[in-house]
């Protein structure tokens, strides 16, 4: 892989921030208690999230998938950095929300998320920065999205 330095890098870095990323968020109360941390215009746009399968790539320490699944949505969160996803899990877990949580390269999707099955993919702001391949990563998403699934 040619971004494979970059990406070792990259996921080296976000290990080692996050811890301070996750002091930094909503205790899983917050989300057991309902509250999600998604923008009220997102979800509009998302529209009725029942039964929908949502795919949150860059998902850092797992908040904004923990949200999609409290509104419905069968939520997947995946993320580059090991200890991010960990902290994702362990907020899933105590929070007592169902999501799932990869840890995976985005440009590298495997092949469980890259088979064209997943109704909506959410990038939050700021992500795609991180991003040394904007044509791959556009790849990634059409390979994930199902036949009219959505980019959001």
């Amino acid at each position: 892989m040619e971004f494979q330095h970059y990406t070792s890098q990259n996921a080296s870095a976000w290990n080692e921030i996050a811890e301070i990323r996750h002091k930094s968020t909503q205790p899983a109360s917050y989300y057991s208690e309902g509250h999600t941390s998604l923008d009220t215009r997102l979800v509009a746009a998302a529209g009725e999230l029942n039964g929908i399968s949502v795919l949150q790539l860059q998902c850092s320490t797992g908040e904004e998938t923990l949200s999609w699944a409290i509104l419905g949505a069968k939520a997947t969160g995946v993320d580059i950095s090991e200890r991010q996803i960990e902290f994702g899990r362990e907020k899933a877990a105590e929070a007592g929300v169902e999501a799932s949580f990869v840890v995976a390269d985005v440009l590298d999707l495997p092949a469980k998320i890259s088979n064209g099955s997943f109704d909506i993919v959410h990038t939050g702001g700021g992500s795609i920065a991180w991003l040394p391949d904007l044509d791959r990563w556009a790849a990634s998403v059409a390979s994930s999205l199902r036949p009219g699934g959505r980019l959001l």
